[in-house]
């Protein structure tokens, strides 16, 4: 099925581009990368920025999916001061809270209480990382490391 582009700026088609081949640029345009090829494309800072495990265990307990969006990557590597960075506080604890409130007795006995406390520890890290763009500054800088050795010949 080819749809007619319409022409309105009124030029003539001595370009040589048709409808056809204009519609797979754009096409092609909004393909996203597969996700090993974001992963390249990240090089070393993946790590810096994203814990796979965490996000796996995340995404597994069905209690912890709004800490999906909470421990988002992102909230990492913005920039918070230090009235943003006790609010996070204030907002991560009462996440936690409102989880424990929802979540049967024996689930938050048996295994997520010790999920929860572990997940404070590691909110604690991202708004640690997130305080006057301290993990944003890291990975976008380029550092080069250039060692010089001078040394006096012998006589």
């Amino acid at each position: 099925m080819m749809v007619k582009l319409p022409n309105i700026f009124h030029r003539k088609k001595d370009d040589g581009l048709d409808d056809e081949h204009l519609r797979n640029m754009a096409l092609s345009e909004q393909q996203t990368p597969l996700p090993e090829e974001q992963l390249y494309s990240l090089g070393a800072n993946y790590y810096n920025i994203i814990d796979p495990e965490v996000l796996e265990i995340l995404k597994n307990k069905k209690y912890l999916e709004p800490f999906i969006i909470a421990c988002s990557h992102l909230n990492r590597l913005t920039r918070i001061g230090k009235t943003e960075a006790s609010l996070a506080e204030l907002d991560y604890e009462f996440l936690i809270q409102i989880i424990k409130l929802n979540m049967p007795e024996d689930t938050y006995e048996n295994e997520a209480w010790s999920i929860l406390e572990a997940l404070k520890l590691f909110t604690r890290s991202i708004i640690n990382d997130a305080f006057n763009g301290h993990k944003a500054r890291m990975v976008s800088e380029l550092r080069r490391v250039i060692r010089t050795e001078l040394s006096k010949g012998e006589k």
